[in-house]
């Protein structure tokens, strides 16, 4: 159903709906990149595009694989959903609630480390879901046209990516434990842990404030998005 309506949309819909899908993969690629070649989540770290059918089926955009020490790799590495939408965002924050409210995590059925030699399917992946807007893409991807490649890249889109994971690893934890899920909430906090350490020590102050002031329901969680400007600007150094 979802590629026939892409199909769809392709040959039917308007030039907004088609520049939609386009900047929707444009995002994609471009966190790819970022992740994967300015070590945005660390030098020891993964970006790997996923099949179609985990694309399509499974709601994940991108998969991080990260070092968990002497050439081990977690193979219930982080799944990326990636919008630009704020209802989008709220719709996929909801979507990934439902499965959390029965203990279940995400699940990759075509993977194949980039490190290691494994090859198959990976259950128990914590799922998140992260958005820019369309400035901030624009930018983004107007510094790699221009470059020609990506070096550090923009490090406030970085920050505000982190910031994003960092939150929802706290809500969807929480929201695990409310439901005596135990063992798939350390999944998440694990995840918020290691991206806390890629920030400053500032920056950490500033959101371990925000996060034990700001009520998490799943609109709070879509501040990710909706007010990340304004954050950001909370957090400059």
């Amino acid at each position: 159903e979802k590629l026939a309506l892409i199909r769809k949309t392709c040959l039917e819909g308007t030039e907004g709906e088609r520049m939609a899908i386009v900047q929707s993969d444009v995002f994609e690629y471009m966190l790819h990149q970022h992740i994967q070649d300015a070590g945005w989540f660390g030098a020891e770290t993964e970006s790997i595009l996923p099949s179609i059918f985990d694309d399509m089926f499974n709601g994940t955009d991108l998969i991080i694989e990260q070092h968990v020490g002497r050439g081990a790799y977690a193979f219930s590495a982080l799944g990326i959903d990636a919008t630009f939408s704020a209802e989008g965002a709220v719709n996929k924050i909801e979507k990934t609630k439902k499965f959390l409210s029965e203990g279940r995590l995400g699940r990759v059925k075509y993977f194949k480390s980039e490190r290691a030699n494994f090859k198959g399917s990976i259950d128990s992946v914590p799922h998140f879901v992260i958005g820019l807007g369309r400035p901030a893409l624009f930018e983004m991807l107007g510094q790699y046209v221009q470059k020609g490649a990506v070096k550090e890249g923009n490090q406030e889109a970085r920050r505000m990516v982190l910031e994003q994971i960092i939150a929802q690893a706290r809500y969807f934890s929480d929201f695990l434990k409310a439901g005596r899920f135990n063992v798939e909430a350390e999944r998440y906090e694990l995840v918020g842990h290691e991206m806390s350490k890629l920030l400053s020590l500032k920056i950490n102050v500033v959101i371990n404030l925000i996060l034990e002031t700001v009520s998490f329901s799943h609109q709070k969680c879509v501040i990710l998005i909706t007010e990340v400007n304004q954050i950001s600007t909370m957090l400059a150094i």
